[in-house]
């Protein structure tokens, strides 16, 4: 009992560390970056043309339109006010990578340890390009934060399974699990790169390799069956690519990975220039 309530004042404290961390450098007025700009002039459009999921202005709206759902459900805090949309969306990530925080621990005390997963918890925090990104709208946070809420359930379906837990309360962890990897899809189609992950959590999870793939591919195909009917259903708008594959190749294809690697390693290059340094 005092192990539990130890762990449970630990996680309090990794909480609020984050929101110290988060929530006062949260952009208020504007996006952070140029896609957060678009995505926001793409609600807009939508709301003013009366057109939900339909204004062919939304940004990689095929992609992320499990981002759009949620920022429609404060639809009538700023349709009125459209200045309101940026610090919504800004918040709803900053409160995403404060969230992330239950998970992550339990995973990593599940498998490391304690003292491990506050460790975890602090270099996430640390970690420039995760800390930047929380501070503004983007529809990559709020996925990873499914992603790994999927995860967690998976390891504690494995622990509620070896004490003999009932066969509903198995299905219904089932069930959470399918619709948090689901939700991770339809916030950031290209977060599949990290269903990798399921096989690695069920190998942590001493699985054997026969239960290891099949266990993982039913979730990842059930998964991905809930997507696809959401997806279908939006409407049809004048973008560039609509397809899945298609929208993964334009995003994340080898072209795209040569040319972010030339810029970065060029830009690293020149940020180590001793002129620019001095």
């Amino acid at each position: 009992m005092q192990f539990k309530r130890n762990q449970n004042l630990t996680i309090l404290l990794l909480l609020i560390l984050s929101c110290i961390s988060y929530l006062p450098f949260t952009y208020r007025d504007t996006p952070g970056e140029r896609d957060g700009f678009r995505m926001i002039m793409g609600i807009i459009d939508s709301v003013t043309s009366g057109k939900p999921f339909g204004s062919p202005l939304l940004y990689g709206r095929n992609i992320s339109f499990g981002y759009y759902a949620l920022i429609d459900i404060f639809r009538p805090f700023f349709e009125n006010n459209f200045n309101r949309i940026i610090p919504i969306s800004n918040y709803l990530n900053s409160l995403s990578s404060i969230f992330i925080v239950i998970p992550i621990f339990y995973l990593v005390k599940r498998y490391w340890g304690l003292t491990t997963a506050v460790l975890a918890n602090l270099l996430l925090i640390l970690i420039p390009v995760w800390w930047s990104t929380s501070l503004y709208g983007h529809p990559m946070i709020p996925a990873v934060l499914f992603m790994f809420i999927g995860l967690a359930l998976i390891a504690y379906r494995s622990e509620v399974k070896s004490s003999n837990a009932g066969l509903v309360k198995l299905i219904i962890l089932d069930i959470l699990i399918i619709s948090a990897f689901s939700l991770c899809l339809m916030f950031r189609l290209d977060a599949v790169l990290m269903f990798l992950l399921i096989p690695g959590c069920f190998l942590l999870e001493r699985y054997s390799v026969t239960k290891v793939i099949s266990y993982s591919s039913l979730y990842i195909f059930f998964a991905i069956i809930i997507f696809l009917p959401f997806k279908s259903r939006l409407p049809e708008i004048n973008i560039q690519s609509d397809g899945i594959l298609e929208d993964l190749i334009f995003y994340h294809g080898p072209d795209i990975a040569i040319q972010n690697l030339k810029s970065g390693t060029k830009a690293f290059i020149q940020a180590c220039n001793p002129l620019y340094i001095s």
